[in-house]
């Protein structure tokens, strides 16, 4: 079956579709329009990620032969990407949650908790005392203390590397 699509005045993001003998509007990038930056969806942040070829295959769509299998492979290649993205997202949400349920981490103090969550979130290099007193503002001592804390309480590890160049991960 072949679907043809049907331009309704000039609107480049509207298009209608016929579907069971009436006609129907796909309007994909409505939150573009809003000014909605995240979209009502993932669906919706996908297609304005990805508005450039979205335009492009719904213009050739348009000007060619009113063919739009094209343009419903490209929509369901762009779905798939975008349920791999959402799939993505909740893994990382769920890590954190599961990371922040945990008994030792109910009763921390801003900076661990500041730096816990930079950790979490992928902390750039590696995380050092130095590192540590350094963002948090507090003397290399008070930083110490901090990681030795979350080290007591099994949410940090200590790399391999020790001394000066000791290094700390999660301990997820």
């Amino acid at each position: 079956m072949k679907w043809n699509l049907l331009p309704v005045d000039g609107l480049r993001d509207q298009t209608q579709l016929p579907y069971s003998g009436k006609c129907g509007m796909v309007s994909m990038p409505a939150s573009l329009r809003k000014g909605n930056k995240e979209g009502s969806g993932n669906m919706s942040a996908q297609i304005r990620n990805e508005r450039e070829g979205y335009y492009s295959i719904l213009e050739e769509t348009q000007k060619g032969t009113l063919d739009i299998t094209e343009w419903i492979l490209w929509f369901l290649q762009c779905l798939q990407r975008a349920l791999a993205t959402t799939h993505a997202t909740l893994a990382d949400v769920i890590r954190k949650s599961k990371f922040w349920e945990r008994p030792a981490a109910q009763t921390l103090n801003e900076r661990q908790r500041l730096m816990l969550h930079k950790m979490l979130d992928g902390f750039e290099g590696k995380v050092t005392s130095s590192k540590w007193a350094k963002i948090t503002k507090v003397s290399q001592d008070t930083a110490v203390r901090d990681l030795q804390d979350l080290l007591e309480r099994g949410l940090l590890g200590k790399e391999a590397a020790g001394g000066r160049s000791t290094s700390y991960v999660l301990e997820e």
